[in-house]
Parts: C-alpha cells; sequence; structure tokens
C-alpha cells in the first residue's frame, strides 16, 4: 500500500513493467553466455540460473558468495 500510495498506480505498472523487462534481458544475456544455463524464461522477475556443469557444491558456494 506504502509504494502504490508513493508511486501511484502509472507509477507502480512503470516499475513492474521496467522490473519485467530487465527480467528478460537478463534471461537474454545468459542464454548468449555458455558458462551459464538458464533453467527456464522467467514469467515473473525471477530468473533462475546456474554456472554450466556446475556441481551442487559449486552453486552453493556462488549462492553464498552472491547473498553476501
Amino acid at each position: 500500500a506504502a509504494t502504490l500510495q508513493a508511486l501511484g498506480r502509472t507509477g507502480l505498472a512503470d516499475l513492474i513493467d521496467r522490473t519485467l523487462a530487465t527480467a528478460h534481458h537478463l534471461a537474454d544475456l545468459v542464454t548468449k553466455n555458455p558458462a551459464l544455463d538458464l533453467y527456464d524464461r522467467p514469467t515473473i522477475s525471477t530468473v533462475l540460473l546456474r554456472p554450466t556443469g556446475a556441481d551442487d557444491h559449486t552453486v552453493a558456494t556462488v549462492r553464498r558468495t552472491l547473498l553476501q
């Protein structure tokens, strides 16, 4: 409610559109990078990817590093 009040309906819609466009752009970049695998095209603002050929330990290490 606070975001809607601060941005207004049009501002919030623009923010959502930009966020989704950014997710799609990131997905496009991932598909062009042979070192990354895209899990699926984003339908919301979340992009799921992992390093190509990475085992679960490597993925966990990358995740921890990104969250720091």
